[in-house]
């Protein structure tokens, strides 16, 4: 039996990892579905930070590591008239879009699939919640308003990854849209803890994400600035996304040196992260908003608490002992949490990273989240 075929626009995929979450939400897909479906992915040949990527060859499909066609696309290859060529040679039975703003991979093969009569599924990544609308918001308001008089969605399908990004595409997309709610695919967690050294007074905290304002990196380092000095080891791993606002955090990490250990450290590969993470006692990214939050999950599935904001579907932390989801609306309550941390001594940081590692263990073991993939491209 032949099987259905899947075609995947994205702006990035693996060698890339600059973009951070959406890269991996896609190769986690491709891994997880490989067996049931025929996946194509049409991607550009650069990284987040426009270098090129290091592939066998561009513009035209190349077989990827996990049985998944890949047609890495240059700048100047690109055209509507490609687009449409590829769909049809392709003859793909879904073509699922994993953005909401992309106007080369997902507006252009949108309103193409539309023209066609073809199936989509829609993946916003978290682009629809207030906490990634405040920036650019008159805009991006126009652009969906736009979309909507196009009749753009007409065969579209949103995939939002729980409750709350259900109803951010109903607010913003509008109350007859057609949403399967539908988690992302992980990769595994470690199986037992690995420790580090943890002593009353001393911590080591770790961020990892692209530097722009929904990351919220400066209000992370402004709470640290009311840390006790000398308490503090701060790692930051990401692409400077914003060069404004990353000028703005580098010159607070520079003010802050003074009295705390804080590194910048560039990109992270992701090959890296978790070896990286588990040399750490806390991840910390109390951002604006998180649809999922690759970065978050990688640091449970390593073992490590997390302080995360509200804004993510990672919920009742502190209850469960496996760190903090704070309203970030108050700085002292990320003050506390930070203040909490510092003091844990060895047994008690390795009580909340093992209550981590069953989180991650928990979302990993779901069982039915293949099954909602299969009935999200049924």
């Amino acid at each position: 039996m032949h099987k259905q075929k899947l075609l995947v626009f994205v702006d990035w995929y693996v060698p890339a990892y600059k973009a951070g979450g959406p890269i991996q939400s896609v190769h986690n897909f491709a891994i997880a579905l490989q067996q049931e479906f025929d996946i194509y992915i049409f991607t550009s040949n650069i990284d987040n930070d426009n270098t090129e990527l290091t592939v066998e060859k561009y513009n035209d499909w190349i077989k990827g590591n996990n049985n998944e066609l890949i047609y890495y696309c240059s700048k100047d290859n690109y055209s509507k008239k490609l687009i449409t060529q590829i769909v049809k040679e392709v003859q793909p039975n879904k073509v699922y879009l994993n953005s909401m703003f992309s106007m080369q991979y997902a507006i252009q093969p949108l309103l193409i699939c539309k023209k066609n009569k073809i199936e989509t599924i829609l993946a916003p990544r978290g682009m629809l919640q207030s906490g990634a609308l405040q920036f650019k918001s008159t805009k991006k308001k126009i652009f969906l308003k736009l979309l909507q008089l196009l009749n753009a969605f007409k065969y579209t399908t949103f995939q939002a990854t729980d409750t709350q990004e259900q109803q951010d595409i109903y607010t913003h997309i509008g109350k007859n849209a057609k949403v399967i709610e539908v988690q992302n695919f992980a990769k595994a967690p470690i199986a037992h803890l690995n420790s580090i050294e943890k002593k009353a007074g001393q911590l080591k905290l770790i961020f990892i994400s692209r530097i722009v304002p929904k990351k919220n990196l400066d209000f992370l380092l402004n709470c640290i600035a009311a840390m006790p000095p000398n308490t503090i080891e701060l790692n930051i791993y990401g692409e400077i996304g914003a060069q404004e606002y990353g000028e703005k955090c580098l010159v607070l990490i520079k003010t802050l040196s003074s009295k705390q250990v804080i590194n910048y450290k560039g990109a992270l590969q992701n090959s890296e992260v978790a070896h990286i993470i588990q040399q750490h006692h806390l991840f910390a990214l109390l951002s604006h908003g998180e649809n999922f939050g690759h970065a978050i999950y990688e640091a449970l599935a390593a073992a490590r608490p997390i302080l995360v904001s509200n804004k993510t579907p990672w919920q009742n932390l502190t209850q469960n002992r496996q760190g903090w989801d704070v309203d970030i609306s108050n700085t002292q309550h990320a003050i506390n949490a930070l203040n909490e941390a510092i003091s844990w001594n060895q047994n008690m940081f390795e009580n909340y990273s093992n209550n981590a590692l069953q989180l991650a263990k928990s979302y990993y073991n779901n069982k039915t989240i293949k099954q909602q993939y299969l009935k999200l491209f049924s």
